[in-house]
């Protein structure tokens, strides 16, 4: 009996890991694709 509330216990931790993982994940994504459309059409050449 204890064993089995433990494992779900864990269970229910790594669940909230990956639940919380998730929208980082995408947000980081977006924000990745965001920044290189962003930059198409810029003249990146820096005066020195």
């Amino acid at each position: 009996v204890i064993a089995d509330n433990v494992s779900h216990n864990v269970g229910e931790i790594a669940g909230m890991g990956s639940d919380l993982f998730g929208p980082y994940a995408e947000s980081s994504c977006a924000a990745l694709f965001a920044a290189s459309i962003s930059s198409f059409g810029v003249d990146h050449d820096l005066p020195r």
